[in-house]
């Protein structure tokens, strides 16, 4: 190497040296100018690999200072951290909130909508619609090859009758098409699954288990392909049993445990009767398809929806021509969902996270803003000595994301023990829904991500404040000579009165709503729950023939009728709040035409007095309206009054056209009514009942109640045929009736055994977790705005200390600076909950406005003074509290530092 070559690398090697910690190059310095000089001489000698071996030491010596150092400031600022427990107890107590806030909803997004479904190979390559499709137009559908690869279609949910040692036991699962699995993917664990051989009714049916129903209902046999198992009273053959965690192609909403054939199901299941799979109006089926490689669910959706139209031109439906009647699906996630929905499923909830992480952050940069300034004279003794200023912007980041560090640590166990908590919810439904959302390790890489975020965001700041102040007044005792002019509304009092005012409209709002919509369920449903036992049956799928189940039902009536202490008695299809289904009907009105929709209910003789539901004109239903030929229906009086506000309904006619299926739970099942076909039969009105509500949030609207007929009991839907009766007080209906269902048959299947308040229970039950959930957010708000009240108090006195000292030097006492501080602090948190109250009335007046079912809950509560009393009382309780905290410092400033620094 020459000269002129050795001297460039000495001189970079020189400028690398610079490189090296402060700290380092102190006590190092000699050694390193010796290095370089002895490196000077040996140059000219040195050939490129021994050159390659200097800077790669070089290198290794340059990490190994920086983390020497960065180990010294992480232990430093954890002694400093240790010394001040209540600043840090806060600090990762109200960033841990927000992480687990953030992680919670990530979690969920990611069990829900991003999780693949298990045991599907290619789950990105499946589509699925929105909307279930007949038969018919599943097989229109099926030969556009085009599109698809593969397809299958599937009804869910439906309940089999699974005979195990002489008791009938109800199993979930789907009728499939035999392509079902080969387009999901899905290999065979045991035995083999359905194919080509099954697309013929022959022989006795196959059908595919579960591996957790292989496990619990079959004690995981090894030899269990071709055992028999009675289904409906029919005798089937297992033929394969899924992997591991697969549960059909929906888990998270029709959940399955059996798959029998199509065209086994002809043989097995009532969906399938009454020739279904050639009724196009009867859409029952679920689709999903794997589409081809290059087709777009876009292209999809425009072909499907133009089968869909020419299918209906066909039969002789109209079809809207402004709606779209096909929506495709992301068909290999839990929750399918629409492209164009991802983004506002994924967006709002970062939003949200955003917002609760800003609101976080700024509580703990208020709180380390009046850290730095205690810690100007450290900084400057520091700078005065040869720090440089990004060294100890370094230093003081590294304590901002140790905080971060505790936080996150805390925030993830906490979404951890959260989301365990939700995964082992279980829903109140008769199908077993069970959401699992358990954190993975993608959880906890987005909560890395967010911890380490959050530490810059929160330590960038006060670390730049803290550098940038002067090495002469900060040397001196106290570091804060000048005693600043305080705004009354500076931006963190506004921040703080923000955030109080906030915490208190969600409080009341979420505390009206609850409160009222309770006392809507108990005094406004239009029904009366007392004493009333609902015991489910299903003798179809017990075994029963048609025949030997339209002579059960009455025969059992009669028995339970005589009993004593028994009011009443009644078979019925629907309760209150769980409805038959919407049905579309056409009358005669002001000599036009008129179409409509109401509510459906199909029920027995006797319903109206069992429910406790008043007739206020005409008559109920009677035994004799359930005879053939007998075209009796019983209107609410919102429907009634919707027909004519003057005329008398009674003796009016409606032409009841077509019907569609019942909600199941959370979802819409394409299996809930598989009696969808146009009756186009007309009725007359011979009563109008009182209005109960269709659900617990919502007004009651037009309803028709529709006399339960032979059919109804030869072809109940899946949730059986419910006899509902009405005791005296003290009688315990449930044991009798099973006893005398036990009586007339043991082998019967008695389920959805509740009384009327359990289920009005049940169904409050989703609302209370969602208006509770935003009440724990409201909470969380309020200790957010505590914590930043408690900053901004923090920062006050650490400011105003040498003021302090000058008022105690002065006279003043101790308690008169804390009253002072406390009661800067009470006006703060008065002046929030001011705005909070005109906020929460403001809000419940729109909500009212805009939400009937806000408007009937609030209409029952505003009376209630413990609501606004109970609010206001937790705010300033808490208020007050984080307030005092860093307030008592202020007793304690010696008068005499003051003093001497003037």
């Amino acid at each position: 190497m020459n000269a002129r070559s050795a001297g460039f690398v000495v001189s970079l090697y020189r400028r690398l040296l610079r490189f090296f910690p402060h700290r380092f190059r102190c006590a190092f310095e000699h050694e390193m100018l010796e290095t370089t000089e002895g490196a000077a001489a040996s140059m000219r000698r040195q050939s490129l690999a021994g050159l390659v071996a200097l800077f790669a030491d070089l290198a290794a010596q340059l990490a190994v200072a920086h983390l020497r150092e960065i180990a010294w400031d992480v232990r430093y600022e954890l002694r400093l951290l240790i010394r001040k427990p209540a600043f840090t107890f806060v600090a990762v107590v109200s960033m841990s909130l927000a992480i687990c806030a953030g992680s919670a909803f990530f979690s969920e997004l990611n069990g829900t909508i991003l999780r693949d479904v298990p045991g599907v190979g290619q789950a990105d390559d499946l589509v699925t619609l929105q909307q279930p499709v007949s038969y018919p137009a599943y097989r229109r559908i099926r030969d556009q090859t085009n599109l698809f690869s593969s397809t299958a279609a599937y009804v869910a949910p439906v309940p089999f009758g699974v005979n195990s040692n002489g008791h009938t036991e109800r199993i979930w699962g789907h009728i499939v098409t035999p392509t079902y699995f080969t387009t999901l993917g899905v290999t065979a664990e045991l035995g083999r699954l359905l194919d080509a051989q099954d697309e013929l009714a022959r022989g006795t049916p196959s059908i595919v288990v579960s591996d957790r129903y292989w496990k619990s209902n079959l004690g995981s046999d090894p030899d269990v392909i071709g055992r028999p198992i009675h289904i409906n009273g029919k005798q089937c053959t297992i033929v394969g049993v899924v992997p591991v965690g697969f549960q059909g192609a929906s888990p998270m909403m029709y959940v399955a445990d059996l798959w029998l054939p199509v065209p086994g199901g002809l043989a097995v299941a009532p969906e399938l009767s009454d020739d279904a799979l050639e009724r196009p109006q009867v859409a029952m089926f679920q689709f999903i398809g794997r589409r081809r490689q290059g087709v777009k669910p876009s292209q999809i959706e425009t072909a499907l929806d133009a089968i869909q139209r020419q299918i209906l031109r066909d039969s002789g439906q109209p079809a809207v021509e402004s709606d779209r009647l096909v929506s495709v699906a992301t068909g290999g996630k839990l929750i399918p969902t629409r492209e164009k929905d991802r983004a506002l499923f994924t967006f709002l909830p970062m939003v949200v996270i955003s917002l609760l992480s800003l609101i976080a952050c700024s509580n703990v940069v208020n709180m380390l803003l009046a850290r730095s300034l205690d810690r100007r004279r450290e900084v400057a003794v520091q700078l005065s000595l040869g720090a440089s200023r990004a060294r100890l912007i370094r230093q003081l980041i590294i304590e901002s994301l140790l905080i971060a560090s505790g936080a996150g640590t805390l925030g993830f166990a906490l979404t951890c023990w959260l989301m365990h908590m939700l995964s082992q919810l279980r829903l109140p439904h008769a199908m077993p829904i069970r959401f699992n959302v358990e954190v993975d390790w993608r959880v906890l890489v987005f909560t890395i991500g967010l911890t380490a975020l959050t530490g810059l965001a929160i330590g960038l700041l006060p670390a730049i404040q803290a550098t940038r102040s002067e090495l002469v007044p900060a040397l001196k005792e106290g570091g804060n000579l000048q005693i600043r002019r305080r705004r009354a509304f500076s931006a963190r009092n506004l921040l703080v009165v923000s955030q109080m005012a906030a915490s208190l409209t969600l409080l009341l709002v979420i505390g009206y709503i609850v409160f009222g919509m309770e006392r809507t369920m108990l005094h406004a449903s239009g029904f009366d729950a007392r004493n009333v036992q609902l015991v489910s049956i299903d003798p179809v799928r017990d075994g029963y023939s048609a025949e030997q189940a339209k002579e059960l039902y009455p025969k059992l009536l009669e028995h339970v009728k005589g009993l004593p202490g028994f009011v009443s008695a009644t078979w019925t299809e629907a309760i209150p709040m769980q409805p038959s289904g919407r049905v579309t009907f056409t009358t005669d009105t002001d000599g036009s035409r008129r179409v409509d929709q109401a509510t459906e209910y199909i029920v027995g003789s006797g319903y109206f007095q069992t429910m406790g539901i008043s007739i206020v004109r005409g008559r109920g239903l009677t035994s004799d309206d359930e005879k053939p030929g007998r075209h009796s229906i019983v209107v609410s009086e919102a429907l009634a009054q919707s027909l004519s506000r003057t005329a008398d309904p009674i003796g009016r006619r409606l032409t009841l056209v077509s019907k569609s299926g019942a909600a199941f739970g959370l979802f819409n099942g394409s299996a809930a009514d598989y009696r969808m076909a146009s009756r186009d039969e007309t009725y007359e009105v011979v009563g109008v009942a009182a209005d109960v509500l269709d659900t617990p949030i919502e007004r009651p609207g037009p309803a028709i109640y529709l006399p339960m007929t032979q059919v109804d009991f030869a072809r109940p839907t899946f949730q059986g045929i419910t006899l509902a009766t009405r005791t005296t007080p003290g009688v315990d209906a449930a044991t009798i009736v099973r006893a005398q269902i036990a009586a007339i048959d043991p082998k019967l299947t008695t389920f959805n055994v509740k009384t009327m308040p359990d289920w009005i229970e049940q169904l409050m039950f989703i609302v209370k977790i969602g208006l509770w959930s935003y009440g724990l957010i409201g909470a969380f708000g309020l200790v957010l705005a505590s914590v930043g009240l408690g900053g901004v108090t923090a920062y006050s006195v650490s400011s105003r200390m040498h003021e302090i000292g000058i008022r105690l030097a002065l006279g003043a006492r101790s308690r008169d600076i804390l009253r002072m501080i406390m009661a800067e602090g009470a006006a703060l948190i008065s002046i929030g909950s001011c705005m909070g109250i005109a906020l929460a009335v403001l809000a419940m007046h729109v909500m009212a406005a805009s939400m009937d079912p806000v408007s009937r809950s609030i209409q029952h509560s505003q009376s209630d003074p413990r609501i606004a009393a109970g609010a206001l009382g937790i705010l300033f309780m808490v208020g007050l509290l984080a307030c005092y905290l860093p307030a008592r410092r202020s007793g304690r400033v010696d008068p005499v530092i003051p003093l001497r620094q003037e």
